[in-house]
């Protein structure tokens, strides 16, 4: 279908051809923090410079940190690479952590819904900073209908709850209006955080054509419901104790019993049966589990190249990435 976009193939995104600069500290949503007060989040958007594209492919770089710390800045390496790649890469900042117990600093919560509403907040600014970049797409000359998502640990957690997340009925218990946190700091009302599309529309999800969670997990698989929904790379260490590849509470594997209050979630090892349940082909879906107990990415420069040669494969069909002569103008 030519007609629904024209990527330019004859680049091969998976290698740096271009200069590239950043447009830093772009506001792109005042929300309602934890604690109530207000929050201005921001963003910094890497592009490509001289590379003569006028529909950039479009990628957003969602930072890890436990929903409690990280930083956008976190992901501008990743970002700098990929737009001298020739991609619009955003990285985004999103609202940070919630209500420890008295007298225990996080990442303890004060009860189990805590965690929960962190995460959702995070979901809801990620969709929002999508429907931000959708909306400036001109200004950038990114190919709005057609992005990809990419997080870490956290950041992983909030992809993937950003794009499955949308069926109301499984909307993760403790986001609704419940009773407040009392501290010696003070009272804390826990308002209703909204409903789970936030301000966006079926149309910036539908634009979602690839994710890359690396160390993350889901609230519920059967959120994951779409047989032809986005391509999905993933990697996971199997035996990882802070985001677990099966079926964990969060920071299941740390000491003092820390996950006790967290929500239990899924990981790539289940996430991974999931999608091959709903028919994914190798063609839509790499998951690359290792044997391991530790919460990172290791051999990261091999890991970069494979995810970028498999964002490559959905931006411009398999056989210009297997046989190395890209197809030049529109893509099919």
């Amino acid at each position: 279908a030519s007609g629904l976009y024209a990527q330019d193939c004859s680049i091969p995104f998976t290698q740096p051809l271009f200069p590239y600069r950043v447009e830093a500290n772009i506001p792109y949503d005042t929300v309602v923090r934890f604690d109530g007060a207000t929050e201005v989040l921001h963003m910094d958007i890497h592009k490509p410079v001289g590379d003569g594209q006028l529909q950039r492919p479009l990628i957003m770089l969602v930072h890890g940190g436990g929903f409690i710390g990280g930083h956008r800045a976190d992901m501008a390496e990743i970002g700098n690479a990929l737009a001298s790649f020739g991609y619009v890469a955003a990285t985004i900042s999103y609202r940070l952590n919630f209500h420890p117990p008295q007298l225990l600093p996080n990442p303890f919560p004060y009860d189990a819904a805590e965690v929960s509403r962190a995460a959702y907040r995070a979901q809801l600014d990620t969709r929002s900073a999508l429907r931000f970049l959708r909306e400036r797409g001109t200004a950038d000359s990114s190919l709005v209908d057609r992005v990809m998502l990419l997080g870490g640990s956290a950041g992983a957690i909030n992809v993937l709850h950003a794009t499955f997340g949308n069926n109301e009925a499984l909307r993760p218990a403790g986001t609704g209006e419940i009773g407040p946190v009392t501290l010696l700091s003070g009272t804390y009302p826990r308002p209703d955080l909204g409903p789970m599309m936030g301000v966006s529309t079926p149309e910036d999800i539908a634009s979602i054509i690839a994710i890359v969670p690396l160390l993350g997990a889901i609230a519920d698989t059967s959120m994951i419901d779409d047989p032809s929904g986005p391509a999905v790379y993933m990697y996971h260490q199997n035996g990882d104790p802070v985001v677990g590849c099966g079926h964990q509470h969060g920071l299941w594997g740390m000491p003092f019993d820390i996950g006790a209050s967290y929500p239990l979630l899924f990981g790539s090892c289940m996430i991974d049966q999931r999608l091959q349940h709903l028919g994914y082909g190798p063609d839509r879906l790499h998951f690359t589990e290792v044997n391991g107990n530790a919460h990172e990415v290791v051999n990261e420069a091999a890991v970069v190249l494979e995810v970028a040669n498999f964002l490559r494969e959905q931006l411009c069909g398999i056989e210009a990435s297997i046989g190395g002569k890209a197809p030049v103008g529109p893509a099919p």
